[in-house]
């Protein structure tokens, strides 16, 4: 295992080309919108001062990594550059009781602000939070948001049956975000286009250039599998110009990475037309049926410094499609010259009490399947290198 996806780092490396440094991030030239969190705080003494010099570690719960800076004059200190996930706080500073909080929880393009008061330490000392009340207000942003974290991408409906699953029935609970009917643009933000939207995988733009649609996989129109999603943000309005491009949303979808432990998942999702109620225009229920099915694993190449996600999918739909027909009246047939009655005879006939115009439920069949390979490796405490490979095969074949 550990071969095969050395062999897709390099791979990935030569494709891309030499990475460049970007926000203190190594990644391809390509990337330049933030789809990291950040952390900023101020500490104080018991009576309200200012502390510098206070040393402020970060760790990665997941995957173990530190990142360790120093309070200003101020007392203030700034994390940037955190993946979305869980995090591990220590302060420490001479003469004062370290202070630690077991968990923080930061969403994709989230800022938290995290007050922290430091006590005169007392022999051995040791002040462990629980409960703390970050501020999550964005001070420093006046963007407009919204975020899902990797449990409520989990937990949340989506939708299913013959698109799959995918991000679209999340991002419309967002204020500001409407339906949509158009294909490839599931929805219009503040009032804009519904092709008016940006969508970016890991910061890479994915949105068609000459239409402005989202270039989804097939049928399912999801740039990388609901699985393979860890969290994503919907930017609603006054987003900063470095996402340039469209008027309307941006949709920032950041793909699923390894950790220090192994974890995976098996599922299966299945629907047919016995599970589902008539459509209003449908005459009969075309008989039809759809599994989707999957698995995922992740875990570290290297602990604490390199770690793997891969992702397989199959999406299997099998049955009819409702299609609207325009037939040929008995004149018309009866009208027709030797020379194309051969053609005239494909045409089905016109059910007997039904207009001109009618729908029959042809046989449909769509495979399609997905599979996505990421390497994440570390190679400072501030540099981190991401390599992801993903492709969707699809066949869509009538009877």
């Amino acid at each position: 295992m550990r071969i095969v996806i050395i062999r897709i780092l390099w791979a990935g490396l030569l494709l891309t080309g030499l990475p460049t440094f970007s926000g203190g991030t190594l990644s391809g030239s390509l990337l330049a919108q933030n789809i990291k969190a950040a952390l900023n705080g101020q500490v104080t003494d018991s009576q309200g001062r200012a502390l510098a010099g206070v040393t402020v570690t970060v760790t990665d719960v997941q995957r173990g990594l530190r990142r360790t800076v120093q309070s200003d004059p101020a007392g203030t200190f700034h994390v940037p550059g955190l993946e979305a996930g869980t995090y591990r706080i220590e302060l420490v500073k001479d003469g004062f009781a370290p202070l630690q909080h077991p968990e923080i929880t930061l969403e994709v393009g989230a800022a938290v602000w995290f007050p922290a008061t430091l006590g005169v330490q007392e022999m051995t000392e040791v002040v462990n939070v629980t409960g703390h009340d970050e501020i999550r207000l964005q001070t420093d942003n006046p963007k407009v948001s919204r975020s899902f974290s990797a449990v409520e991408m989990n937990d949340l409906p989506v939708a299913a049956g013959g698109q799959g699953r995918n991000f679209y029935t999340q991002a419309r609970t967002a204020p500001g975000v409407a339906l949509s009917t158009q294909a490839h643009a599931p929805f219009a933000v503040s009032g804009n286009r519904a092709r008016s939207n940006n969508y970016l995988l890991d910061s890479v733009d994915n949105t068609d250039a000459s239409t402005g649609l989202v270039t989804g996989r097939g049928v399912t129109e999801q740039l990388v599998s609901q699985e393979a999603v860890a969290s994503f943000e919907i930017l609603t309005h006054n987003f900063k110009a470095e996402y340039g491009r469209n008027s309307g949303g941006i949709v920032s979808l950041v793909s699923k990475g390894g950790g220090n432990q192994f974890h995976g998942s098996g599922y299966l999702y299945h629907n047919n037309s016995a599970l589902r109620a008539r459509n209003f225009f449908e005459s009969a229920k075309p008989s039809n049926r759809a599994n989707l099915f999957g698995l995922t694993l992740g875990g570290p190449i290297r602990r604490n410094r390199a770690f793997f996600f891969v992702q397989y999918e199959a999406n299997l739909i099998r049955g009819g499609t409702p299609t609207l027909f325009q037939g040929l009246t008995t004149a018309e047939r009866e009208a027709a010259v030797p020379a194309v009655r051969a053609l005239v005879d494909l045409y089905p006939q016109i059910p007997a009490g039904n207009s001109r115009q009618f729908i029959l439920g042809l046989p449909r069949n769509t495979d399609q399947h997905t599979y996505l390979v990421r390497t994440d490796i570390a190679l400072t405490s501030r540099q981190t290198l991401m390599v992801r490979f993903n492709v969707s095969l699809q066949k869509i074949g009538l009877g």
